[in-house]
């Protein structure tokens, strides 16, 4: 008998290629033993330190009448209302960081949408650089409050302006 079609006689070849592919992986598997041993993982599992304000924003607003030849006088300093629930942490001992782009003039304060303008952040009362770290012992928590302020030998427009950052808390 002679075949014209090729293949249908190749996947013959393959099935019984196949087949015999598989007896020889079962034969292989019976005289191979396995081997056994333990591993011991040990890892600290630590509860957050706080959640900041219930997982929700702070806004700040500072008006819509900030007069730009008043801006380094800090009559438009306010105060950051947060809260934070510590009752879950297992140390006392914090660290608080304002995270955000710094501004192109200094990068130690929070830029914002506006050329030349920034926000100052304070932790009572003293300058706090963004992107650092500052400690406190809860509940002494800081009073922390942001000011607009501009860069000196630049010029600011008129209209709105906007700035993010991030408040994180953690152990020291």
């Amino acid at each position: 008998m002679i075949n014209l079609n090729p293949r249908k006689k190749t996947g013959l070849l393959l099935f019984g290629f196949a087949m015999t592919a598989i007896f020889a992986v079962i034969s292989i598997s019976r005289s191979v033993q396995a081997f056994s041993t333990t591993a011991t993982v040990k890892v600290k599992v630590l509860a957050p330190p706080c959640i900041v304000n219930g997982n929700r924003d702070i806004p700040i607003d500072f008006g819509n009448d900030i007069i730009v030849s008043r801006i380094d006088s800090r009559i438009y300093e306010r105060s950051i209302p947060y809260v934070l629930d510590c009752s879950a942490g297992t140390s006392k001992a914090l660290k608080m960081q304002i995270r955000g782009g710094g501004a192109s003039f200094d990068t130690t304060v929070l830029g914002t949408s506006k050329a030349n303008l920034a926000i100052e952040l304070k932790s009572n009362g003293s300058k706090m650089a963004i992107n650092s770290w500052h400690n406190f012992t809860d509940p002494a928590r800081p009073s922390l409050s942001a000011v607009v302020i501009k860069n000196r030998s630049g010029s600011v427009t008129g209209g709105y302006f906007t700035a993010t950052s991030t408040l994180l808390v953690d152990y020291q």
